[in-house]
């Protein structure tokens, strides 16, 4: 009973522990997961958010100049536009600027080298017409003023070191109708700005036309105030190899008011915005990676950042963003707060399976017989054991030496009640009920016909002493009392320090408990289960 009982609670206790486990280790990986993944969602939202408000911003002021310029190509494939009447020209240019406040410049010019320009100045206009044939006379340039409606106001000639195919933005024109082109950037020494151009062109009578729109750059890409950048958080366009573009005019101004080239590559960035060049770093070591936001850290600080390509289609301009993981920290501590709570529910549950397992175990331990008798409450604790079924520590016995189908007294039936006495010292000890038969019930010992129960115990004690020996009677307590006026004995036997054999005709032999019956064991298995056993004292 003792072994039954303490593999239950063995049982008990792992299971108990498994639930800790399974608990303790959910709700932990639940705490650390949810936290990480609402960090990542709070984070790509607010980034994705930015990202989408300069892609919208660029698309709207892309698509309006796209428009415009595939308008204007089709004019002049359609011989509306041409060099030959300049102020045709200003008809079609001055209202275009007029209508597009982000449009600086319009430059038409053909293959031969020629050209006419038209740019605003304050609420004037100034055309220029360049005459390829005449660059080294002072012909070559003639300037006219105009006023919103295109009325000439004054015109002059002259000459200066100046001819189109010389311009950044020239070489990048392709005979290609079909093809808009933006074109890289470029510094104007006039405006003291960077200005970008989209072309296009168009052959008509045998001459090929290019048409040039030029704009501010930061009014294309002046989304810094839109996307509202907080303190330790930035954002940059780059070219997909790597040159990160300046803004002279707009958040970005500080960074080279001095530079006259038209990009900022990423060495200048180290000493001055050193986020801007791990970003950048980071752009070329993971292969111009779009699709996740990824962090990093300079310092102590840890950022997140994300790549966007403006212009998905052609991928000629990525929008960096990056932002510190400082700026979310009162969302994530929101979020650890709730997600604390829920590991506290995961905690709660497993308070809950380990009651159920408790309960559990208990019920099933209240069915076990606890070992022992107590003389004061016999009655109840014959009931109790006699309710449960013979197993590796509790045997029923009818009577201790009445033969119920001789109706004689035997020693065989004294010697099966031994021989279950000496297993329960070489085993684990149990319970010997005499006078219960095998179902249970109460059969008492009447008919072994002693004097009275101290006789029977008396002559129980003899017979130990006799075949199994003396010394073992310390391991053995013999109670008696009546049930439904039925005389019981009951033998309580301890697990002995040494092995005990019963002695039957002279031959000693050896028994143990497997399961509910008492088996003898040959020389060889006795030796082995004595030096297994941990016997406190060999003899």
């Amino acid at each position: 009973m003792k072994s039954e009982r303490r593999s239950i609670k063995k049982r008990l206790y792992i299971s108990l522990s498994v639930v800790i486990i399974i608990t303790v280790v959910s709700a932990i990986s639940f705490f650390i997961l949810s936290t990480i993944n609402y960090r990542d969602k709070v984070i790509s939202e607010y980034i994705k958010e930015k990202s989408s408000k300069a892609i919208n911003h660029f698309s709207d002021k892309a698509i309006l100049i796209e428009n415009n310029i595939q308008l204007l190509t089709k004019w002049g494939q359609n011989g509306l536009i041409h060099l030959d009447d300049t102020s045709k020209i200003d008809l079609v240019f001055i209202p275009l600027i007029e209508d597009v406040k982000d449009i600086y410049a319009i430059t038409l010019f053909e293959e031969s080298g020629n050209e006419y320009e038209i740019k605003k100045e304050n609420e004037a206009y100034l055309g220029r017409f360049y005459n390829e044939g005449k660059q080294d006379t002072d012909k070559a340039f003639r300037w006219k003023q105009m006023d919103k409606t295109g009325k000439e106001i004054g015109n002059w000639k002259g000459s200066i070191d100046y001819k189109p195919s010389k311009k950044d933005w020239f070489n990048n024109i392709q005979e290609d109708s079909l093809n808009l082109n933006w074109n890289k950037p470029y510094f104007s020494k006039s405006l003291n700005q960077r200005v970008i151009s989209i072309s296009s062109s168009w052959k008509s009578n045998d001459h090929v036309y290019y048409i040039v729109i030029h704009v501010l750059l930061k009014d294309v890409f002046g989304f810094f105030d839109i996307i509202e950048l907080q303190q330790n958080e930035y954002a940059f366009l780059l070219s997909p190899e790597g040159d990160v573009y300046d803004f002279q005019g707009s958040k970005n101004a500080e960074l080279s008011n001095q530079l006259s080239n038209n990009i900022l590559v990423t060495p200048y960035y180290k000493n001055k915005i050193p986020e801007i060049a791990q970003a950048v770093n980071i752009w070329l070591d993971e292969n111009k990676n779009t699709e996740n936001s990824l962090p990093f850290r300079i310092d102590n600080t840890f950022y997140w950042l994300k790549f966007e390509y403006l212009n998905k289609d052609k991928k000629e301009y990525v929008l960096g963003i990056v932002v510190s993981e400082s700026s979310f920290s009162v969302k994530i501590g929101e979020s650890r707060f709730q997600s604390l709570l829920l590991s506290l529910l995961f905690v709660f549950a497993g308070v809950i399976a380990a009651l159920f397992f408790i309960l559990r175990y208990n019920r099933i331990l209240r069915q076990i017989p606890k070992p022992g008798i107590n003389n004061n409450n016999f009655e109840r604790d014959i009931i109790r054991f006699s309710k449960s079924a013979e197993s590796k520590t509790l045997e029923f016995k009818s009577t201790i030496r009445f033969n119920l189908r001789t109706e004689k007294n035997d020693k065989v039936i004294e010697q099966a009640w031994l021989k279950s006495v000496a297993a329960f010292l070489n085993t684990e000890g149990g319970v010997l009920l005499i006078g219960i038969n095998d179902d249970g019930n109460y059969h008492g010992i009447e008919k072994d016909n002693f004097a009275n129960l101290d006789k029977a115990g008396l002559h129980i004690k003899n017979l130990i002493s006799k075949f199994i020996g003396l010394e073992y009677m310390k391991f053995v307590n013999i109670h008696s009392g009546t049930l439904d006026d039925k005389s019981i004995i009951a033998l309580v036997c301890k697990q002995s320090s040494k092995p005990a054999y019963i002695n039957i005709e002279n031959d000693e032999l050896f028994y143990i408990r497997i399961g509910p019956s008492s088996t003898k064991l040959s020389i060889s298995q006795a030796v082995e289960h004595i030096s297994n056993h941990g016997y406190k004292q060999l003899s």
